[in-house]
């Protein structure tokens, strides 16, 4: 019984990646809006929403081919506008930030060019990119996804954290069904 639920409301979770291809404004169908930091924070005060941080650096090719390839697909980036704010993040930004009421600035000794703490906090300390970090609501409980990811894998983080299936299923259950 508790798989057949659970096999409903993924169903139910892929088709709204299918309501949401069709939803296509004018000026935004297929590309994510991207936002920065204090774009952030201002609209989340109005609204608040989960986030999705694209943490990449200007010499990363797999931060490119993710750019080029899996943030152009249509339905994920419609469900991203939908669902979350999507902020891009330079990872060796040396501008010194205030996030969710912390000051956040870049630290030259890490790594060899420096890396941003906020880059830091969000990756749960790695330096992995790209490295898409999700956040809920109120901007906390930073949740990494580590490397390349095309598509058809981003689509399934997204919906297990866009439609709060993170709240009542165990991402391995989730995964397995998702992929059935």
């Amino acid at each position: 019984m508790k798989k057949i639920l659970l096999m409903l409301i993924v169903l139910l979770s892929a088709n709204s990646f299918i309501l949401f291809s069709s939803f296509k404004s004018a000026n935004t169908a297929g590309y994510i809006e991207w936002i920065s930091v204090e774009e952030l924070t201002k609209l989340s005060e109005n609204e608040p929403r989960k986030v999705l941080v694209n943490i990449s650096t200007p010499w990363c090719e797999s931060c490119r081919k993710m750019d080029a390839t899996t943030f152009q697909d249509v339905g994920l980036s419609n469900y991203v506008n939908e669902k979350f704010y999507a902020v891009k993040f330079n990872a060796e930004d040396a501008e010194d930030l205030m996030f969710n009421g912390e000051q956040y600035n870049f630290n030259p000794n890490i790594g060899r060019r420096g890396v941003h703490n906020l880059a830091l906090y969000l990756s749960n300390g790695r330096t992995v990119y790209p490295t898409i970090a999700i956040l809920d609501e109120y901007l906390e409980n930073p949740q990494p996804v580590f490397g390349y990811q095309d598509a058809k894998s981003m689509k399934m983080v997204l919906n297990y954290f866009g439609d709060d299936h993170y709240k009542t299923t165990e991402w391995t259950v989730f995964k397995e069904l998702y992929n059935e």
